[in-house]
């Protein structure tokens, strides 16, 4: 049996990521697998040692250049698939996201199977998302969903739907090696990863940083997965003494080892977080967390055990909550040791079982 997996944009954002981890879940099970993904980016698909395909696709600063390119990408990967033979041989199609639906009417068109992973909130324009909502009821087998709030923020009427919680990547393995201390060198290190949209709170911990810039014991890390021009720009405009931007990277490892408190400030009125994917690998390490309280970090993080739920537009309460840990070492310790307990909920074991137990209900639905 062979599982066709699709992608578009290659990154290193937690979609992709998270494919990254069903893919290897399927390998180490045993099936066969092929991906394809678009052209743009050279992201952790691209890591992956599995026969790999790309179809045409490009982003632009301008958003209609880039909704044409998507458009003809889809008609791209639909005639690509079309001419590949073993994309018709295929027992399964794993769509990653609601945006490839060129592979969901190639799959609708020879009776294959199609499972959706949805990671998104909203689609725009509307139309799109009309659209695209409809493909994915026509076509699909099965839709997964990354937390239960995330299939109540995008439902999809009458489709059969489940809840596949993410898993922190195998390569944290050694997590549980690395001890946690709440000052290192004398330093209470706050770390943020992120991409470069101001939905993410990005004001808000710069903000954050410049509030404690007269204070020689705590700094702030921000590591930002975007292209290498942006990020450049940005550290010009925002890097302080307080505040150190780092470049994208392959091994986020590095920062989580050294951090104090990991902090994901997405602003509820703009960004309802589908699940939180740095909360559990920071948690791995036994770092304390700061996260919204909405959305899928609800079903991650519990308030003052884990770390804290906090409202990132509520600057004051984010300061005060810091200045707290800083002041009580010992509740940091508390939460690391509930941080390590609680990630195991999210192991690539776990993960990995529940991804190969969704898959093979559909395959097995198939034969039957």
């Amino acid at each position: 049996m062979t599982i066709l997996f699709v992608h578009l944009l290659n990154d290193r954002s937690g979609s992709p990521r998270v494919l990254k981890n069903v893919i290897q879940a399927c390998v180490k099970n045993g099936l066969s697998v092929n991906l394809i993904i678009g052209s743009q980016g050279k992201g952790v698909l691209s890591e992956l040692l599995v026969p790999t395909k790309t179809y045409p696709y490009r982003r632009f600063s301008n958003k209609y250049f880039t909704l044409f390119s998507y458009v003809f990408s889809q008609l791209a990967l639909f005639l690509t698939l079309l001419l590949s033979r073993d994309a018709r041989q295929a027992s399964l199609v794993y769509i990653n996201t609601v945006l490839p639906f060129g592979a969901a009417l190639f799959a609708k068109l020879f009776k294959i199977r199609v499972v959706y992973h949805i990671h998104e909130v909203s689609v725009t324009p509307k139309p799109l998302a009309w659209f695209l909502k409809s493909v994915i009821r026509m076509t699909a087998s099965k839709v997964l969903y990354v937390s239960k709030a995330h299939l109540k923020l995008f439902p999809i009427k009458n489709i059969n739907s489940d809840v596949l919680y993410n898993g922190y990547d195998e390569h944290f393995s050694y997590a549980a090696d690395c001890s946690y201390e709440p000052f290192r060198d004398g330093k209470f290190c706050v770390l943020m990863l992120s991409s470069i949209r101001d939905y993410k709170g990005l004001p808000k911990f710069v903000e954050l940083s410049k509030r404690f810039s007269n204070c020689d014991h705590i700094h702030f890390d921000l590591v930002l997965n975007d292209e290498h021009e942006k990020v450049l720009e940005y550290r010009k405009t925002y890097q302080s003494d307080s505040l150190t931007i780092h470049l994208p990277t392959s091994q986020p490892g590095s920062f989580y080892q050294k951090a104090s408190l990991l902090v994901n400030l997405s602003l509820p009125n703009l960004c309802i977080e589908t699940f939180g994917l740095t909360l559990i690998e920071a948690m791995a390490f036994g770092v304390p967390v700061i996260a919204p309280p909405v959305g899928g970090p609800l079903e991650i993080v519990r308030g003052s055990v884990e770390g804290f739920l906090i409202d990132s537009r509520d600057v004051d309460a984010l300061e005060k909550t810091i200045e707290r840990l800083i002041e009580q070492p010992d509740m940091c310790m508390s939460m690391s040791i509930a941080a390590r307990k609680r990630a195991q909920y999210f192991s690539p074991e776990a993960f990995s079982t529940a991804v190969n137990r969704h898959i093979l209900d559909i395959l097995n639905d198939n034969c039957n």
